[in-house]
């Protein structure tokens, strides 16, 4: 079987307030300016998951994490 995997590497750079999600679990979260969100889901419809999920590494100062934007 030949599978085909698509890399797509593109930055983007923003600011944004860091806000937690109210219940039990600790999910942090950064919305998205909504024209950046929109520009991103333009480029990379074709990478989305399930759910609309994009793989994202995220990168804030010096640390740095694999993530999703949905």
């Amino acid at each position: 079987m030949n599978q085909r995997i698509k890399s797509i590497s593109s930055n983007y750079s923003f600011k944004g307030k860091i806000w937690k999600h109210i219940g039990s679990a600790a999910w942090h979260f950064v919305s998205l300016p909504k024209a950046l969100s929109k520009k991103i889901r333009t480029k990379l419809l074709s990478s989305e998951e399930g759910w609309g999920r994009l793989k994202a590494e995220i990168k804030i100062k010096n640390t740095k994490w694999k993530s999703a934007i949905w």
